[in-house]
């Protein structure tokens, strides 16, 4: 009788612990610690049905998509060795191996912070049920696009000017490092912070791009951007207080703001009396109302090159080509000397030319 009590006890005990596991939490399915299941849920800006579909453990046929979770069962040591390419399906030397993973959204290794670092190490204790959800091909965070950030911004004076960050941020569950809620984009000139832009945690997938602006920039300056994790999503501190770390592989980067000329219509015409000639940026036509010259030219060309400040890129028109009598009016021409309506107001330089070509 005693022992029968005892049984009962023990059963009463494990349904009291069964019954205390939230859903995340491994559930052995018998016995055998060769097949468990478990259920793992969206975070981020990932679904339920984005972590199903990325999951190399366990089979697509043995995951279950339910709302914001994914119910997992068929978690075998078998299958998390073929994935990995271990040779042994001790769950120890699974949950260790140098071939895990660590970028995973889910696998048997944990990110957390110590002095300032982003590092991680592997879950204790060993279980199979880590690796639900686990994806082998999880990308590596870094740059994304650093050619992009790096780009000069051109403004008018007195402009805002738009710094951008695009990176990989991966599968992480950022949530889970303690005391990260958000990443933000910082701008510094010199030691002081200009601009702040902060992506909360909701909006992260495997790339995020980040934003910052400062307004009223009226001198041409080089900048440098710093990217953190940090602890809230409202404000940043000069002094790094709100900085938990760096994300792993996103460097310091550099970007140039340039300020943009007026537009503008320069006369090369040498030996000409051009009259009235203007540029209407509306329109995006150049026009003159007369023009000649007291010389005879067997090859004139008139033409308007409108090169744009930023890259020097040019569209040319040509206005007249051929043989020219002396002191002959050319009389009026307009014509549109840009593929897009209106020019902008900075940024280009519109040049009407009078030459003899070869």
């Amino acid at each position: 009788m005693q022992r029968y009590n005892m049984k009962n006890l023990l059963a009463i005990a494990i349904l009291v612990l069964v019954a205390g596991c939230n859903k995340n939490e491994l559930v052995e399915t018998n016995n055998n610690t060769q097949n468990m299941a478990k259920v793992i849920s969206a975070y981020g800006a990932f679904t339920a049905g984005a972590i199903k579909a990325r999951a190399a453990i366990p089979n697509q046929g043995d995951m279950t998509v339910a709302g914001t979770d994914v119910s997992a069962v068929e978690i075998t040591t078998t299958k998390i060795k073929n994935v990995l390419g271990e040779s042994s399906t001790a769950v120890g030397t699974l949950c260790t191996s140098g071939l895990v993973n660590k970028w995973s959204g889910f696998g048997p290794r944990e990110l957390y912070v110590s002095g300032g670092v982003l590092t991680d190490r592997v879950k204790t204790p060993y279980a199979m049920g880590n690796f639900a959800g686990y994806d082998p091909t999880a990308l590596t965070p870094g740059w994304y696009n650093l050619t992009a950030a790096q780009a000069d911004i051109w403004i008018a004076s007195g402009g805002t000017a738009t710094f951008i960050a695009d990176i990989i941020t991966g599968q992480i569950n950022y949530a889970n490092i303690t005391n990260v809620h958000g990443i933000a984009l910082t701008i510094w000139d010199g030691t002081s912070l200009v601009a702040v832009g902060i992506n909360d945690l909701a909006t992260i997938g495997d790339i995020s791009s980040l934003q910052a602006t400062l307004a009223g920039i009226t001198a041409a300056k080089t900048y440098t951007g710093k990217i953190y994790l940090v602890d809230n999503t409202a404000t940043f501190l000069q002094s790094l207080g709100n900085a938990i770390c760096k994300i792993p592989n996103v460097s310091d980067f550099t970007v140039s703001v340039k300020l943009l000329a007026a537009t503008s219509l320069v006369v090369s015409a040498s030996g000409w009396t051009v009259t009235n000639a203007g540029i209407n940026l509306a329109n995006s036509t150049v026009s003159f109302t007369a023009a000649s010259s007291g010389a005879s030219i067997a090859n004139l060309l008139v033409q308007v090159r409108l090169v744009r400040q930023t890259d020097g890129s040019e569209e040319d028109t040509v206005y007249y080509a051929g043989a020219y009598t002396a002191n002959t009016n050319l009389g009026a021409i307009s014509k549109v000397v840009h593929s897009s309506v209106p020019i902008p107001a900075y940024g280009y330089t519109a040049y009407l030319e009078f030459f003899e070509s070869e």
